[in-house]
């Protein structure tokens, strides 16, 4: 059977290459703790060219210091694609759960950069690769991969922002701004949504995955998972007065991130499953109807990310908005009263006892 012996498969596995694994806890660990420091960094926008001269230096240090062993690891493909989505998964959901709209914004645009990066290098990597069988090529493509990452995520260099303000902005979206549009409000897309949310759809396309090469199901599921919602979010960065469609393609592309830096990392061991890398739960996560990656963002990212308290208090802001521009003026003041009257019956009894509200008259505290 397909599952026989797996946990002896994957403990083979993980004896080849533990070395591997503890290289990348190892710099998940240092990942960690500089992030807690980059969130405290105020984003440059890329203006500041000292910024992009440090990091040029840093770069080149690393490249000429650091152990070739180590290198091997970071600047591979999994190292690549962690690089491109650890620390913006992280910034994302700081994002999508605070009550500023600005920072959606900020991110959805290093999406759109990283999430184009992605798709034009992982077509041309097989090309590069086998065109020039070299070790020094291959050292090289992947030492541009993780570093162009870097330089489009970090505060002071602010790399996706200085291409979007420069190049995306001006000469990009104007012209695809129509067809982006276009397609995403096409009665095709929209049948095409309406056919696969049929189970027994979702079904066949597993089963028509499990007779696939899984070079070639690896290749659809990023194309699938990246071309739609690329154009998706470039209607939602450029239409200003609806920051709830930036809000949701950032949630789609936290899921989707990890979701493809688990793949990277457990490809070598679980590969072999047929139908590993399944269209099925990419199609998922991004359905209109199902809103798979807002379910997962929900109930599994922000518990694990202690974040639950924060995207509260961002959903009461976006109740606050919705009370003042989707309801009459007349109804506003009972709705709000009603609204507070829940969020009154919710706190603890000891906190509503000591509210001043219900202290008796002429009792003090």
């Amino acid at each position: 059977m397909v599952f026989d012996n797996l946990g002896g498969r994957i403990a083979s596995h993980l004896a080849r290459h533990w070395s591997r694994y503890l290289m990348y806890g190892a710099t998940t660990a240092v990942g960690v703790a500089a992030a807690a420091l980059l969130h405290r960094v105020p984003p440059t926008r890329g203006r500041k060219v000292v910024g992009h001269l440090g990091f040029i230096a840093v770069a080149v240090a690393i490249c000429m210091l650091a152990p070739h062993d180590y290198q091997d690891v970071i600047f591979s493909p999994t190292g690549a694609a962690v690089a491109g989505v650890f620390f913006p998964v992280l910034e994302s959901m700081r994002a999508v759960c605070s009550v500023t709209e600005e920072d959606d914004r900020r991110w959805l645009q290093y999406w759109l950069a990283q999430a184009s990066f992605m798709v034009a290098t992982s077509n041309l990597e097989w090309l590069v690769l086998n065109l020039f069988k070299s070790e020094a090529v291959r050292d090289v493509w992947f030492h541009m991969q993780v570093l162009f990452l870097l330089w489009l995520q970090l505060p002071w260099t602010d790399g996706s922002t200085l291409l979007y303000d420069t190049i995306t902005k001006p000469f990009i979206l104007p012209r695809i701004k129509g067809i982006a549009g276009r397609v995403s409000d096409s009665s095709l897309i929209n049948t095409a949504w309406a056919w696969v949310i049929n189970g027994s759809h979702l079904y066949g396309l597993y089963f028509v995955f499990v007779l696939m090469p899984g070079v070639v199901e690896k290749f659809i599921v990023d194309m699938v998972g990246t071309a739609y919602p690329l154009l998706a979010s470039t209607v939602a960065v450029t239409t200003e007065d609806d920051p709830e469609d930036d809000t949701q393609w950032l949630v789609y592309w936290c899921v989707f991130s990890l979701f493809h830096v688990f793949a990277s990392i457990v490809d070598d061991a679980l590969d072999w499953i047929p139908g590993f890398h399944s269209v099925t739960l990419i199609v998922w996560l991004m359905l209109p109807f199902t809103k798979g990656a807002d379910r997962v963002f929900r109930q599994i990212l922000v518990p694990l990310f202690n974040m639950r308290a924060d995207l509260i208090k961002k959903d009461a802001a976006l109740l606050v908005k919705d009370l003042s521009t989707k309801l009459p003026e007349a109804k506003r003041a009972s709705v709000s009263s009603e609204i507070a009257a829940m969020f009154g019956a919710a706190q603890p009894q000891s906190a509503r006892s000591k509210s001043p509200a219900t202290t008796k008259p002429g009792k003090s505290e």
